[in-house]
């Protein structure tokens, strides 16, 4: 081997040895960001607690406000399951006082908490709804070291769907979720779910994860490729999932639960066509509702009469029975085939 050959060589391996060091890097900076439970800047501990229900990351609005107080009055529950991968998980349950076969599971947002869901909490329970609060892998009391962006989440929402289901087998369960905690549900409703389980409620949900990452590079100016690559292949080694695998866009396409979309016009953080794609995307019942006005996971309180209007005239359709919905799956439908010219 010539001595060119051998230098040609030399310098191969290590560019190659050094892009790789700076992937590796940059992937780690990023999955330490934006997926470790203990979530860091550059490898720097950030402020952030994760003590559940007293942590003071509540929305402060009237409504927020309002919920709150009645959460104080309201008698509360708190349960503890092991998710199918041994993370154990915890959740709060509001039981109505009088015995009630309706049940809401209502997800958090990214890093939350189940107390952000109090609002949605109390709208449920005040219409007869038994109401669960599970608090996300990665977040609150829960265990496990990551957050799950609605992909692994979507499998603890199963679970909880089976512990309702063996303490009240007639259970008509609403999934309901707001940014990645809809991204739970959503991608829930891919999977093969129960009869109980009767519609979907999504609120600022994202289509998926490898876009909304690119979309918030681009946001501050970074080149999105290949860190993109880099950070995913950190995430499916140190959390078990890829960027490209948590894909809502898939689960809904497969869903055979009516699902209502709901998005904010100006949402920066979840860009407002993302819901658009994912509408077209799902091949079940489905409606949607964008608020202009409204920014990430604002909607219910920009507009709360109409936010909640639509939501009844959904749930209602399908918390009833299945020939109700057959019915209403059926007339939407001949809408969608009339409007189609067939």
């Amino acid at each position: 081997m010539s001595k060119d050959v051998h230098e040609k060589i030399k310098t191969f391996i290590l560019g190659t040895a050094t892009v790789s060091a700076i992937a590796g890097l940059t992937g780690n900076i990023v999955y330490d960001y934006s997926i470790n439970r203990n979530r860091k800047f550059f490898f720097g501990p950030a402020l952030w607690k994760n003590d559940s229900m007293t942590r003071g990351q509540f929305l402060r609005t009237d409504a927020a406000e309002e919920a709150l107080l009645w959460a104080e009055k309201t008698e509360i529950s708190e349960l503890n399951v092991k998710a199918f991968d041994g993370v154990s998980l915890n959740g709060y349950c509001f039981i109505q006082k009088k015995p009630s076969n309706l049940w809401v599971i209502a997800v958090h947002g990214y890093a939350g908490m189940a107390a952000e869901m109090f609002p949605v909490a109390k709208v449920f329970y005040e219409r007869g709804y038994n109401i669960l609060l599970p608090e996300c892998r990665g977040s609150g009391k829960s265990g496990g070291q990551c957050f799950g962006m609605g992909w692994l989440d979507r499998n603890d929402v199963l679970k909880w769907t089976y512990q309702i289901i063996d303490r009240d087998p007639d259970a008509k369960i609403v999934y309901y979720g707001v940014s990645t905690g809809a991204d739970a549900v959503m991608m829930a409703a891919g999977e093969s779910l129960p009869s109980n389980v009767r519609c979907v409620i999504e609120d600022s949900g994202y289509s998926d994860l490898i876009s909304l990452f690119n979309h918030h590079f681009e946001r501050h100016s970074i080149p999105w490729y290949p860190i993109n690559l880099a950070a995913s292949l950190v995430t499916r080694i140190r959390a078990g999932y890829s960027f490209f695998e948590a894909s809502a866009l898939n689960q809904v396409a497969k869903s055979k639960t009516p699902i209502f979309f709901i998005h904010g016009g100006r949402d920066r953080e979840v860009p407002s066509e993302m819901v658009y794609h994912l509408y077209n995307a799902t091949n079940c019942v489905k409606e949607i509702l964008v608020i202009p006005e409204a920014s990430h996971a604002y909607a219910m309180y920009v507009e709360p009469e109409m936010y909640w209007q639509k939501v009844w005239n959904f749930v209602d359709h399908f918390i009833n029975n299945s020939e109700l919905e057959h019915d209403y799956r059926s007339r939407i439908m001949g809408q969608i085939n009339k409007m189609r010219g067939r």
